[in-house]
């Protein structure tokens, strides 16, 4: 006697649930995966495009340019720049070096007090 231990008459409501509710759950899995790679992969451009920007600041630093502090639009979002000049160390006013420091700020946060996008720091010669 052979008994088949399969039945054949389709999947009953329960298992069509089940099978369901697990690909939804996969689905949601992978959606927020998305979701989140894509919210990280903006922040990581708006900080390379702030660190470009703040390259480009200190070139003109270096260049005795003008208008340094103004705002830069690029890609549809506006970065502050933010220049101090922190005090000269000993060894700096003998190799007539003065520091600088660029800090860049996105449009809505550009508080002092809050976390830049980026922050560098360069020097620049004394008198020329």
């Amino acid at each position: 006697m052979n008994k088949s231990y399969f039945n054949n008459d389709g999947l009953t409501l329960i298992e069509l649930l089940a099978s369901i509710a697990i690909l939804g759950i996969v689905i949601i899995y992978f959606l927020s995966f998305f979701t989140q790679s894509i919210m990280f992969s903006s922040k990581l451009e708006d900080k390379l495009t702030a660190l470009n920007v703040a390259e480009k600041v200190l070139s003109n630093v270096k260049n005795n340019q003008a208008n340094l502090d103004a705002p830069v639009n690029l890609n549809g979002k506006y970065y502050y720049p933010n220049i101090t000049y922190p005090l000269p160390s000993n060894e700096e006013n003998k190799l007539k070096l003065i520091r600088v420091n660029i800090k860049i700020y996105m449009k809505q946060n550009y508080d002092p007090n809050s976390q830049p996008l980026t922050e560098i720091f360069g020097y620049v010669k004394a008198g020329g």
